[in-house]
């Protein structure tokens, strides 16, 4: 996923390098490749995974620093024991993203010494060996909200990607994405939004 996202970035730069050699607007330049009423936010939010791998790279980096071997231990023993950030991280789309019901789940009928080792092996790409308080740290990443713009320009647009929530009342009866009965076609033509379920539909032209 690390490469798919590096891969992204880069071809999206050499979108973004074309475009800025014409005469024109950055804007101008890109206007074509988005939706009307495009907000990356909105599709961030709806695509968390792109958040959580530029999160991911942070901590990767943070963690080529050279640490010592008993210093690395003691971070691992202090993020395990820390069950409070370790929830937050496990099951907030901006990190592991997994449900409140995989974490209720795991402490049900286990060891706790068992489930905190499960736990930590899922979270350990956000554990940042140089600092203590990781969950604090981890909220202050400032997120690369151009990067992923362009990755829809170059990516997430031609797959299909969700882009907004679909409207409740006009759209909640509009065809689902399903891999095997209605899968998207490679280059998507069409857009698509995803439903107060989670559910992907086809923004109907």
């Amino acid at each position: 996923m690390k490469k798919l996202y590096q891969g992204l970035v880069v071809a999206a730069a050499l979108v973004f390098a074309a475009c800025s050699s014409m005469d024109i607007s950055e804007a101008e330049a890109t206007a074509e490749y988005y939706p009307e009423g495009f907000d990356v936010t909105v599709y961030a939010q709806l695509n968390p995974v792109l958040i959580s791998l530029q999160i991911r790279d942070f901590v990767k980096s943070a963690n080529s620093l050279t640490i010592s071997a008993e210093e690395v231990a003691a971070d691992k023993e202090a993020f395990s024991a820390d069950t409070a950030s370790l929830h937050v991280i496990y099951v907030s789309p901006r990190y592991a993203g997994y449900s409140e019901e995989d974490w209720i789940n795991l402490w049900t009928n286990t060891a706790d010494s068992i489930v905190t080792k499960k736990i930590s092996s899922m979270t350990e790409l956000f554990n940042i060996k140089s600092v203590r308080d990781d969950l604090k740290t981890l909220d202050a990443i400032q997120i690369d909200y151009e990067a992923i713009k362009m990755q829809f320009m170059v990516f997430g647009k031609t797959h299909g990607w969700p882009y907004r929530l679909c409207d409740p009342v006009t759209e909640a009866a509009n065809p689902s994405v399903d891999a095997v009965n209605n899968p998207v076609v490679y280059p998507a033509t069409k857009y698509y939004c995803k439903d107060a379920s989670g559910v992907t539909r086809e923004i109907l032209q």
